[in-house]
């Protein structure tokens, strides 16, 4: 196992083009000098002036034009820090841009304190000029829980800090954090966070792989203080926040902000441990026979099923096998495909200090943007068929909506990604007549699709939400107590099937999601939404298909049952989610 190269030394042809954003740092800076001047023009004209629905409706459509510019400058920031968090001069851009583009955020607020504040009649009548109806719709939504124009203009200065949380996490993880090498046998092994996640936790050696987890987990337990005090920080500054706005726990504050109802999302946390669980331990089992172990470690579980049998695919390959998997969902969503590639708009190489895991970032007036570090394995082409499932969706999105009509709800934000994902599977599985490659398919929905989105985010999303109970009843959170409620959730998840191993209960150290409100649940949700648009595909054809196409241009025109409608989907009754339940134990089946 080799080191991972620096940044300088990779293959700039294998790396993302940002140029579609700004030809250079010099050019994005002037932009924000300019971004600037025009906020104050636009305020100078704006401010106190709102005094008819028309000058309202006009000064949205300017606003609108203020809030792509931005976007477009602050991913530029953002995505040239995250592939190298030890380039300071990166990192320290980012942080200005940051700054640079909150003040002007805070600025900007009048807009929305303005029509927070008017009556039903006023915002009907903005709503008929112009496109504007859905952000009116939200703004009447939320005004119940609005706070003072002086305080919420407070927060929103103050934005930078009450969000360097998910900041400070990232930098301790993949710019102060090192690991030693280590060694089996004779052997020396190198280690990293990129390494551990992209290679040693799917060692098929079992020696090495558990080595490498005792190793990797020991390391992070040096910071687990550290990071607890961040994560407590960044919970209570959401308590906070939900109690200066009038809700009385912070979880209803943060599915507020997703427009979803505590009753969806306990359902999907029900679901994983009382339904889903019991299907896990028989896949569990499944690997501790194929490995003849004695015992199944949690070190264990990412394993592949046929160590002997793991496919490599080349860049190119991977693009020609996504061309043709994703083809049913129309020529337009194939040339955004084709282009990703072609146009440099993903970044795969492996090198220190790069983000780990996958992303998807979608500037709006510009294409979106993909990070991945790319192994070679075929594992990674279901990676990324998964983060360009979020690319096509924001494509589409971005090209029938305005910039305050793209994003859909938190809750639904994986399900095109998801989706992908088992479109590859059914193209991969009907152009196969080898048996291993199919076991190896369905191994692999299980091991990577189902378990990275419903089980490693769900067993995340059920630790969370015991945390901000902890949380909403004043108690306080340290190192031992968010160690212990993951170890409770694994052991209550695993049962008697998996051993839980000391160290695994620090896995909450490994993920940022938690520093993005209700995240980690939103993955199974997300799943199942597309493992249920998916079984209607395959049973309905083109009329589906077109549904699911309708359903990705409409980015967040709609709440999540309105969306999920177009799709041709019911999310008031736990059906989908069963029936997702049912597939995975379905692909379980065929692995026994």
């Amino acid at each position: 196992m080799k080191q991972n190269k620096t940044r300088k030394e990779v293959d700039p042809n294998r790396t993302w083009d940002l140029s579609a954003l700004f030809a250079s740092d010099d050019v994005q800076s002037r932009e924000v000098d300019s971004l600037e001047k025009d906020t104050d023009a636009f305020v100078l004209r704006y401010k106190g002036n709102l005094k008819t629905p028309q000058m309202a409706a006009e000064a949205l459509e300017g606003l609108k034009d203020l809030l792509g510019r931005a976007h477009r400058a602050g991913n530029y920031s953002f995505l040239r820090a995250e592939t190298d968090s030890t380039d300071a001069d990166a990192q320290n851009k980012k942080q200005i841009t940051m700054l640079r583009l909150s003040a002007m955020q805070t600025k900007l607020q009048f807009v929305e304190q303005f029509l927070r504040e008017q009556d039903e009649a006023f915002l009907n009548e903005v709503k008929q000029i112009g496109d504007n109806s859905v952000y009116i719709e939200e703004m009447l939504r939320v005004k119940t829980h609005a706070l003072s124009p002086e305080v919420e203009d407070v927060i929103s200065a103050l934005s930078p800090v009450l969000g360097a949380g998910y900041t400070v996490y990232n930098r301790a993880k993949l710019a102060d954090l090192r690991f030693p090498d280590f060694t089996v046998g004779t052997d020396n092994y190198p280690m990293s966070f990129g390494l551990f996640e992209g290679h040693y936790e799917n060692e098929p050696d079992t020696e090495i792989r558990r080595e490498a987890f005792d190793q990797f987990y020991d390391q992070l337990g040096k910071y687990r203080h550290t990071m607890a005090a961040t994560l407590t920080a960044e919970m209570q500054k959401e308590k906070i926040l939900a109690h200066l706005r009038g809700f009385d726990s912070v979880i209803d504050s943060l599915l507020f902000r997703q427009n979803v109802d505590r009753k969806l999302y306990e359902r999907q946390l029900q679901g994983i441990m009382n339904d889903l669980a019991p299907v896990m331990r028989r896949y569990a089992d499944t690997v501790k026979k194929a490995y003849g172990l004695s015992k199944l470690r949690f070190a264990d579980l990412l394993v592949p099923l046929d160590p002997a049998f793991e496919p490599e695919v080349s860049i190119q390959t991977a693009k020609e096998t996504l061309l043709e998997a994703l083809s049913p969902l129309g020529d337009t969503y194939r040339e955004n495909i084709r282009r990703a590639f072609d146009e440099r708009w993903i970044d795969f190489p492996e090198n220190e200090g790069k983000s780990t895991g996958a992303f998807c970032s979608s500037p709006y007036g510009a294409h979106p943007y993909v990070l991945i570090s790319w192994t070679g394995s075929q594992r990674e082409l279901f990676v990324l068929a998964h983060e360009l499932g979020h690319a096509g969706h924001f494509a589409l999105a971005q090209d029938k909506q305005n910039i305050l009509h793209t994003r859909p709800s938190q809750y639904l934000i994986e399900a095109p990604s998801t989706m992908n994902e088992l479109f590859l599977a059914d193209y991969l599985l009907q152009n196969t007549d080898d048996p291993r490659m199919k076991r190896w398919i369905r191994a692999t929905m299980i091991a990577r699709t189902y378990y990275h989105n419903f089980v490693t985010h769900g067993i995340e999303a059920v630790f969370q939400n015991k945390a901000y109970q902890a949380v909403d009843r004043g108690e306080g959170l340290s190192a031992d107590t968010l160690d212990g409620y993951f170890r409770e959730t694994l052991e209550d998840f695993w049962g008697d099937a998996v051993t839980i191993e000391p160290g695994a209960e620090r896995t909450w150290m490994r993920q940022p999601h938690y520093y993005m409100g209700l995240y980690p649940y939103v993955y199974s949700a997300g799943l199942t939404m597309g493992t249920e648009a998916n079984r209607r595909i395959n049973a309905e054809g083109d009329a589906a298909v077109q549904d699911w196409i309708r359903f990705l241009e409409a980015g967040g025109t709609k709440d999540v049952f309105g969306l999920a409608e177009i799709a041709g989907i019911d999310l008031t009754t736990d059906g989908p989610l069963k029936n997702t339940i049912a597939k995975i134990e379905e692909l379980v089946d065929g692995l026994e």
